[in-house]
């Protein structure tokens, strides 16, 4: 039972909803954090990612970029060519 415990808590941390609940102290049966969205809790995060490091705000993001598409044209060997 331990190990199943330990080895579901390493998969929880790394969870953006632990990161919520850690943040503001929320049981997982706490209202506030079974009413909050994933999106919310991302957009939580962010908000407090930009108000702690300035610089982050500063970042070029690429929001057509899609990282599955480009994966899947290289899976099936589509290579652009490069001169």
């Amino acid at each position: 039972m331990h190990k199943v415990a330990k080895r579901n808590a390493k998969e929880r941390a790394k969870t953006t909803e632990f990161w919520f609940r850690r943040k503001y102290n929320l049981t997982s049966t706490d209202p506030r954090f079974l009413d909050a969205t994933l999106e919310e809790m991302i957009t939580d995060y962010w908000a407090h990612t930009f108000l702690d490091d300035p610089k982050a705000l500063e970042e070029i993001e690429d929001e057509d970029f899609d990282m599955d598409a480009e994966l899947a044209k290289m899976e099936a060997g589509h290579w652009e060519t490069i001169r």
